[in-house]
This record gives structure tokens, C-alpha cells and sequence, in this order.
């Protein structure tokens, strides 16, 4: 029996790592520097043609909805990495989760689309897509 009491109190001291696998992310708002504009750090609110919500799943190795053309890779719990681009081209997103906070940080760089070239970085909702169905 002491056993079991001492292997429970092991269990409680190891850090539990939030996992939901999917979260819906919104409302993402931050600042982009790009070619087009000198390189100047600008607001930027995601563009006007970006859906209002990302689905961002690191389930089965990690997937970004709207982002056939990339290849999106699981780097963590909470962290997606997309990738993708051409000959003389490249686009490289991260999206993040802080499943305690309920944010969602998403950055994003890009070379060889000419006046697109830069960098951006986002921050927005996060919420679990278990708790968005409720």
C-alpha cells in the first residue's frame, strides 16, 4: 500500500502538459515589416482576404486549415510549423498555443514574393475546438 501512496505522490510532483490537439484561433492582430513598405514595422490586422478562424491541430503530426500548398509539421504539444514555396521562394509560419492563457502567437516570414518579402508576428484567440463545441 505504501507503494501505491508513494507512486501517487511521484504522479503529482510531474508537470502535466496540456494537450487538446486542436484550438480554433481568432481575432489575430500584431505587426509585419515588409518590402513594400521599406521594411517599417507596421500594424498589420492579417489581411483582409485571411478566414476569421484558423483551425490548428497538432494531431497527426500537425495540419493548419487553408494551408494545402504547405507542409505543416507537429514541433511540440502546442506547436505547429508550416513551410512551403517555390524555386527562389520561401514561406515560413509558426502558430503557437498557450492553452493556459488562451492566446495563440503566429509569425511568419517570407522571401522571393518581391514586394511581400518580410516578416510578420500576430497574436490572437485560442480556444480548444473540444470547448468551441459546447
Amino acid at each position: 500500500m505504501r507503494l501505491i501512496y508513494c507512486v501517487l505522490a511521484l504522479a503529482a510532483m510531474v508537470p502535466v502538459v496540456c494537450k487538446a490537439g486542436c484550438w480554433e484561433v481568432s481575432d489575430l492582430k500584431g505587426v509585419s515589416a515588409a518590402a513594400h513598405e521599406a521594411y517599417k514595422l507596421t500594424p498589420d490586422g492579417f489581411g483582409k482576404n485571411a478566414p476569421a478562424i484558423h483551425l490548428v491541430s497538432t494531431d497527426a503530426g500537425g495540419m493548419v486549415s487553408g494551408h494545402g500548398d504547405f507542409v505543416c509539421k507537429e514541433f511540440g504539444p502546442t506547436t505547429v510549423v508550416c513551410f512551403g514555396g517555390e524555386a527562389g521562394s520561401s514561406h515560413v509560419e509558426t502558430w503557437t498555443i498557450d492553452p493556459v492563457s488562451d492566446v495563440a502567437w503566429f509569425t511568419r516570414t517570407r522571401s522571393g514574393f518581391g514586394p511581400f518579402d518580410g516578416a510578420a508576428l500576430f497574436v490572437g484567440k485560442a480556444v480548444s475546438c473540444k470547448k468551441s463545441r459546447r
